[in-house]
């Protein structure tokens, strides 16, 4: 108490009140993109990449991705869209955040687990066992 006396005066320290309520309204690019590619060059990848996401056969993703998180397929696809697990993320971008670093992230992380993630794909044939066995249907 002495010590804080002498040099803060009987003061307390205030620290600053700095409140973040969600996203700001235009974030912009954290760095410039110039000189990595051309604007026609990125029009035409977009455009095709585009063009390869409307061609995909949802029924046909959706029965070969059935087991999701065992399924490559599922994985590859689901990093060429915006998915809701990231809309909030990407919605709450800041001004300081990286773009390049974002959508490297979203682009290459590896897919990270849980315990509880875990849990939930070791009991879900239980559970779907005895959903079947309680409402006498299959699944």
């Amino acid at each position: 108490m002495r010590r804080r006396k002498l040099f803060c005066e009987g003061e307390k320290r205030k620290k600053p009140m700095i409140k973040y309520s969600g996203s700001d309204a235009d974030y912009g690019l954290a760095e410039p993109l110039d000189g990595l590619i051309s604007d026609n060059d990125l029009k035409l990848k977009k455009d095709s990449f585009l063009k390869q996401l409307v061609e995909v056969n949802a029924e046909e993703l959706e029965y070969n991705t059935r087991e999701q998180s065992l399924s490559n397929d599922w994985h590859n696809e689901r990093k060429k869209r915006l998915t809701a697990s990231n809309f909030g993320e990407i919605c709450k971008m800041r001004k300081n955040t990286s773009c390049r670093t974002k959508v490297y992230n979203l682009l290459y992380k590896p897919n990270t687990t849980c315990k509880q993630t875990t849990y939930g794909i070791q009991m879900e044939p239980l559970a779907r066992a005895h959903f079947e066995k309680l409402y006498n249907m299959h699944v």
